[in-house]
């Protein structure tokens, strides 16, 4: 007989449906994105802003990321990630089409600057979306690690990133904001199912309460009586699954006063900052000096995200055997020889197809190094708070916030303003690449560590 409680925990003796709908949202969010993330830039300038107008936009953003991004995480602990990741989505959906407005209408600067800040502001998709799927593969017995759910991610922006660059060689640079509105309608969709029919994930903590679940699952409904059993015990487990202000705020305690939280949270800066240093030149490279099609432009997204996939596949061995540590050691090793191997493409007169082959499988260390970066961060930051009171969606968002609005936020600026003043990759490429040594210098001299 068919339950009429949809909201029902399936049994564990199948697959639940929940990891199918999580696959499907850990491919949706980053084709959701892909496209305003990835040629942004290219459109602004399109439009006639220069390279100091887009980095003043970029300034403004960052700095109400850092400011909202901990409010955010606070409301999604305190609430469901869900319904904050779809709300997220609705307010920011709704400024993207303020500034297409913008564009199109040739709004003043002023004007411009306000909605993108907001649009900035209320946009928390990534980090809450890093907290669904981390919360709900860290009890799994399967094998559906989180490492997993992100390697899926990752194929879906570098697909993303190839037809999006596709579609504007096609139809124009305009036609991100079309394809944009239609994945985030079907993002909000999934959204929409997962907290119709996944309860776990719309009570985050409740995911992890196996006890509690059990019982649940434990109760037939095949008759009046067992329908109000059912209620009974659902109206006990919510009240279970709230999450008080206070435990929230013990959490977040925990996790700010660990005591290797700076040693962490250096190396998730410090990375994204010289990391940003690529994804800041190579697209103003490819379209100037190289003069490459924008289809190749989305190609070399994907080519990253080849070296990415056993990265993610065996991330929760890496973590158990190596740990953290060694795991960003080794992403800032590969992204030295990255930069190398740019200052020799930026100085060297190669030919067209050596050069489209040697950018290749520079790319190909981009990958490697932004899975090792990323699952390090993440697992390390989760870790920081207790069993008891975990704060998943403040802790990824600590990470997106160190990563992308600290490292990448501030090295967006800081290698824009060197661009700008001396025009000159190879140069940019070599600073980079004395930061990183200085970093690992000053971490075994100041800090007697060696990690």
């Amino acid at each position: 007989m068919n339950s009429p409680y949809p909201n029902r925990i399936p049994t564990p003796s199948k697959p639940s449906p929940s990891i199918i709908r999580l696959k499907l949202l850990a491919l949706s969010v980053p084709l959701s994105g892909v496209a305003w993330s990835r040629y942004q830039n290219l459109l602004l300038l399109d439009a006639g802003y220069s390279v100091t107008s887009i980095g003043l936009f970029k300034t403004f953003g960052f700095i109400a990321k850092i400011i909202f991004s901990p409010v955010w995480g606070f409301v999604g602990d305190l609430t469901s990630p869900v319904l904050t990741l779809a709300l997220s989505y609705i307010i920011s959906g709704l400024s993207l089409e303020l500034v297409r407005q913008c564009l199109l209408q040739k709004w003043s600067f002023t004007v411009l600057l306000v909605i993108k800040t907001i649009r900035s502001a209320t946009n928390c998709i990534s980090p809450v979306t890093e907290a669904v799927l981390y919360s709900a593969t860290r009890n799994r017995t399967d094998n559906e690690t989180y490492g997993k759910q992100r390697m899926l991610s990752s194929i879906a922006w570098g697909s993303g990133a190839l037809f999006v660059g596709f579609m504007i060689d096609k139809y124009g640079l305009y036609s991100v904001f079309n394809y944009t509105y239609f994945m985030c309608s079907l993002t909000l969709f999934l959204l929409y199912m997962l907290s119709k029919y996944d309860y776990g994930i719309i009570h985050g903590n409740q995911w992890e309460e196996k006890s509690d679940v059990e019982e649940l699952r434990a109760i037939p409904v095949d008759n009046d009586d067992d329908k109000k059993k059912w209620t009974t015990q659902t109206t006990k487990t919510n009240k279970n699954t709230t999450t008080s202000a206070s435990e929230v705020v013990k959490g977040l305690k925990e996790l700010f006063l660990h005591p290797e939280l700076k040693r962490t949270a250096c190396q998730i800066i410090v990375t994204g900052f010289v990391m940003t240093l690529v994804d800041v030149l190579l697209p103003l490279q490819l379209e100037q000096e190289f003069q490459t099609s924008r289809l190749f432009n989305g190609l070399t997204t994907w080519i990253s995200i080849l070296s990415s996939i056993p990265i993610y596949w065996c991330s929760q061995q890496l973590i158990d055997r190596k740990g953290a540590f060694w795991m960003f050691r080794v992403a800032q090793s590969t992204y030295g020889v990255r930069l190398i191997g740019m200052v020799v493409l930026s100085l060297g007169n190669l030919e067209t197809t050596v050069q489209y082959v040697f950018l290749s499988l520079l790319q190909l260390l981009h990958g490697v190094t932004f899975a090792l970066v990323w699952i390090a961060a993440t697992h390390k930051l989760q870790s920081f708070s207790s069993s008891k009171r975990k704060v998943t969606t403040s802790a990824s968002t600590l990470v997106s916030t160190l990563y992308f609005t600290v490292g990448q936020g501030c090295g967006n600026i800081f290698w824009m303003y060197l661009y700008q003043k001396y025009s000159n990759c190879a140069l940019l490429y070599g600073i980079g690449w004395c930061i990183l040594v200085l970093n690992r210098v000053a971490l075994y001299f100041v800090n007697k560590v060696e990690i």
